[in-house]
């Protein structure tokens, strides 16, 4: 709850809002009930809701429901409208730029951390020197992040010759949506990216994915893995890690999943994150 003290100091939180387009059709809908029990277990009521069920009137955001209209207060954003441009998130953006509600992830927080135009500078070893990094950090940068080059028409032909080499993704893209590796990337497909079809795109060199041998139903299988680190303010909260066939999450021969015991320890390591914000 820092960032609501942050913002608003002492003011009492009464109530959460879960934002997404057609929550209850996307892919994650079971994670924002996992959230909102989270919260409901610290007292604070929780609604999950499309954004086009709030209105922003008389510096208050509104959640309108067939039971009645509900002020909130902050609104955990899931939607992939990072800068809420979209003419059916106007009253979120109206309500985030006047101040009127805290919302989190927020669009400021996108465009100075989650901006994939970034990593076409702080793989530059050159602008960071201009903007006065140290060697030391330069080399760390350089052995984190790949190669990222803007795609534009004046480098159009080089990219096209080492694609192969190259993956190529939509810089307000998201869960590799648009994306192409370059050695499947077709001509027809090339010629749409150059002429903006999904927006501005980046290309950065393709790093081999991480293998780990795994016993799947009794056959040993070769599978990519990748691992990730969650980090809230200066917390560290969890590191955990996926292991993909053809990079579609591992499914068991029932159709269960190896998600739960992620799932259940990212609310264990949610509620320990809590109960840290709340001491500190």
């Amino acid at each position: 709850m820092n960032e609501w003290q942050l913002q608003k100091g002492n003011a009492d939180l009464r109530c959460i809002a879960i934002v997404d387009d057609v929550p209850e059709s996307q892919y994650l809908a079971p994670e924002f009930e996992l959230f909102r029990q989270l919260f409901e277990d610290r007292g604070i009521k929780t609604i999950i809701t499309d954004p086009q069920a709030l209105t922003w009137r008389n510096g208050q955001l509104i959640h309108h429901s067939d039971v009645g209209d509900t002020n909130i207060d902050i609104v955990y954003n899931r939607i992939t409208d990072f800068d809420l441009s979209e003419p059916k998130h106007t009253a979120l953006h109206d309500a985030y730029v006047s101040g009127d509600v805290v919302v989190t992830p927020h669009p400021r927080a996108h465009a100075l951390q989650a901006n994939k135009q970034h990593l076409t500078r702080l793989s530059n070893g050159e602008i960071l020197k201009e903007w006065g990094a140290s060697e030391a950090d330069r080399e760390l940068l350089s052995g984190c992040i790949p190669p990222t080059h803007n795609v534009t028409p004046q480098n159009a032909d080089e990219l096209w010759a080492q694609r192969k080499n190259l993956f190529f993704k939509p810089i307000s893209g998201f869960a590799s949506k648009a994306a192409y590796r370059g050695d499947k990337l077709t001509k027809r497909v090339w010629n749409e990216i150059l002429q903006g079809s999904w927006g501005s795109y980046i290309a950065q060199q393709i790093v081999p994915a991480g293998h780990r041998l795994v016993n799947v139903d009794g056959v040993a299988t070769n599978l990519k893995f990748d691992v990730r680190a969650y980090v809230v303010f200066t917390y560290y909260g969890l590191t955990d890690s996926t292991i993909n066939r053809r990079w579609s999450r591992l499914s068991g021969t029932d159709g269960s999943t190896y998600s739960e015991p992620k799932v259940a320890a990212f609310r264990q390591a949610c509620h320990a994150n809590c109960a840290l914000q709340t001491r500190h």
